[in-house]
C-alpha cells in the first residue's frame, strides 16, 4: 500500500488487525465479563453482553445466516424449523457494515459454510468449533460439535469493532454439560 498526500497519515493510522484475525488469533482466551449474561441453546452455552436482546425463532433461511444475519447487537436462538424461501442475493449483499451479534442455528443438520480440510478448529471446552471459509467478511461463521449436541450446530459471531467483544463470545462457548 503506498500513500501519499497530505491526508495519507491520518489515512494510515485508521488500518488496524482485521477483526477475524484478532478472534482467530492464538493465545489466552479473554474472560467472561461478569456484567454478561449466559444463553443455554440446543446443548450449548454461549455468554453475550447484559444488554443484548435475546430472541427466539423458527424460520431457516434457504441462503442461509450470510444473507440477512446480525444486523444489530442481539442474540438470535433458532430452531430452524420453518423454511422461509428468500432470494439468494450475490456477493455484494456481503458488503454491509459489520455488526455485533451471536446466532446459532440449531436445527438445520448441515451447517452453512464451506468447512474444509485442513481448516484449523478450536477445542473449547470440550466443543470442537470450526471456522467456515465462507466469504462473509462481517461474520464468522462456525460448527460446533461435541458432547450434548444431536449434530453439529451453526454458529455465526458479528465481527465489528476490534474483535474484542467476538472473541469474548467464541471462547464463551461451551457444551451444556459443562
Amino acid at each position: 500500500m503506498t500513500l501519499v498526500g497530505a491526508a495519507a497519515q491520518r489515512v494510515l493510522s485508521t488500518l488496524t488487525r482485521s477483526p477475524r484475525s484478532v478472534v482467530l488469533a492464538p493465545g489466552q482466551p479473554p474472560p467472561v465479563p461478569s456484567t454478561w449474561q449466559w444463553l443455554t441453546f440446543s446443548g450449548l452455552r454461549a455468554a453475550v453482553p447484559a444488554s443484548w436482546p435475546v430472541t427466539r425463532t423458527s424460520q431457516w433461511e434457504l441462503c442461509g445466516p450470510v444473507t440477512t444475519d446480525l444486523t444489530a447487537a442481539a442474540a438470535v436462538l433458532d430452531t430452524d424449523q420453518v423454511l422461509l424461501e428468500i432470494p439468494c442475493l450475490g456477493p455484494s449483499a456481503l458488503a454491509i457494515s459489520p455488526s455485533d451479534g451471536l446466532r446459532i442455528d440449531a436445527g438445520n443438520d448441515n451447517p452453512t459454510g464451506s468447512y474444509l480440510s485442513g481448516v484449523r478448529c478450536f477445542d473449547i471446552k470440550g466443543l470442537s468449533v470450526c471456522p467456515s471459509m465462507a466469504p462473509a467478511y462481517g461474520i464468522l461463521l462456525l460448527r460446533a460439535t461435541g458432547p450434548g449436541l444431536a449434530h453439529p450446530v451453526a454458529v455465526s459471531i458479528g465481527l465489528a469493532g476490534n474483535g474484542a467483544v467476538a472473541r469474548t463470545i467464541l471462547y464463551s462457548l461451551r457444551p451444556v454439560a459443562s
